[in-house]
């Protein structure tokens, strides 16, 4: 199984951390995952406002997040925005941590099966599904007004305020990922809307 994690700020950071341990610790659910076959995807550097938020330091600063997260924990790097169906089409399987409707709709129109992990402050949603499964509630949710957005509220991010949905949904979304990978949940349904 070819996966892609799209997206390694707030909730992508936290879930390649979890997934890492859990690949590292044997897991049962996971046995079927090779580290080798899981690419990061991101095109982003790393900022001082991030550090509140992420698993990143201050060492980090102004470097690639994918760069960053792929020595730490040794998944491929692919230092690319996701702007076409081609920039996919080589996953079975897509973990969505972005903050951004654009990628959102390519992977929901691409018919790749993927699960989507969003968070705004404490508010948290993650979905699992894929087009040819889904009656169109999905993408009522991922309307493209152009906009890129955070996991956090800016004024909470320069007041130091941060609260915490970006972790619990990646912890969250690492637990819906090794339940569809066992087979005891399927696609096209909401797993978690708080």
């Amino acid at each position: 199984m070819k996966i892609g994690i799209i997206g390694l700020n707030g909730i992508g950071s936290y879930f390649v951390r979890s997934l890492n341990e859990a690949l590292k610790k044997d897991i049962k659910g996971f046995d079927d995952i090779n580290p080798y076959d899981i690419d990061l995807i991101d095109f982003d550097t790393i900022e001082e406002k991030n550090l509140t938020y992420t698993i990143y330091e201050v060492e980090h600063i102004g470097m690639k997040k994918v760069n960053v997260l792929a020595e730490i924990i040794g998944y491929k790097a692919v230092d690319k925005k996701v702007e076409t169906f081609e920039d996919i089409k080589n996953y079975d399987f897509l973990i969505l941590c972005v903050d951004n409707n654009k990628v959102r709709n390519i992977v929901y129109d691409s018919n790749i099966p993927f699960l989507d992990l969003r968070a705004k402050g404490k508010g948290i949603l993650a979905y699992l599904t894929q087009k040819q499964l889904d009656d169109g509630e999905y993408k009522n949710l991922t309307i493209d007004d152009g906009t890129q957005a955070s996991c956090q509220y800016d004024v909470d991010v320069e007041e130091k305020d941060i609260e915490f949905g970006n972790k619990i949904i990646a912890e969250i979304g690492l637990q819906i990922f090794k339940d569809y990978l066992k087979g005891e949940i399927s696609q096209k349904k909401y797993i978690l809307m708080v």
